[in-house]
């Protein structure tokens, strides 16, 4: 048991690292004001992992957001039950994000889950990464699974100032997908007039030409 809350832990901060990293995140402020972000790839809730089951480790998951204490959360892989099980063991939070297989419940989401006392949503939705980027459950570069990310634009009550995330999970085994999503978020990122925080699954190591797009600076072409 100590050892898997290890890794948990291990896992999270990693996450919070690399999603620091990416795109233009908001500006430094003091410190009660400081926003407190998260990333998790919780694992999807049926997989059959053993003795790491989504029912063996709930608890620890739990707890490691608990001790985490973010205003914002982006989570990973998460099915409904999950994340009903994650809001009743959490309260104080509101849910942003669509399952991806059908742009409603089915499937894993990339969702945020924010506090609703420190964040106001002011807009918020997802895109498929795919030609229709539009079209629920759609794939079209190379990744046999559906990938998206979840967008939401937040206020912050303590502050006034208004930022915007995007929460991926990209491909783990096409790396055309993951480039053409990348440049995708890349894109999306520069049509935004306001700071910007990129979070997520990278399925990439900091030298992939994917995660290089991301950090590269400057916010890129926007859409035409």
């Amino acid at each position: 048991m100590t050892d898997r809350r290890g890794w948990l832990r291990q896992a999270a901060s990693l996450a919070v690292l690399l999603a620091g990293c990416a795109q233009q995140a908001p500006a430094p402020a003091p410190q009660a004001e400081s926003l407190r972000i998260m990333t998790f790839n919780i694992r999807y809730g049926t997989a059959d992992d053993g003795a790491d089951a989504w029912p063996h480790r709930r608890d620890l998951v739990i707890q490691v957001i608990r001790d985490g204490r973010p205003d914002l959360l982006g989570v990973q892989e998460a099915l409904r039950f999950q994340l009903d099980e994650l809001g009743a063991a959490i309260p104080g939070y509101g849910e942003i994000g669509v399952g991806r297989d059908d742009g409603r419940t089915k499937g894993e989401y990339a969702a945020f889950l924010y506090r609703k006392d420190r964040l106001e949503p002011l807009a918020s939705g997802t895109h498929w990464f795919s030609d229709t980027p539009e079209v629920p459950g759609s794939t079209s570069w190379g990744n046999r699974i559906t990938r998206i990310v979840t967008w939401a634009r937040f206020r912050d009550r303590t502050t006034g100032r208004a930022f915007a995330a995007y929460n991926l999970h990209l491909d783990h085994e096409s790396q055309p997908s993951r480039e053409r999503s990348a440049e995708m978020i890349a894109r999306l990122v520069a049509a935004e007039d306001v700071p910007v925080v990129v979070l997520g699954d990278f399925n990439s190591g900091e030298a992939n030409p994917a995660f290089r797009r991301l950090t590269a600076g400057g916010r890129g072409t926007p859409p035409p």
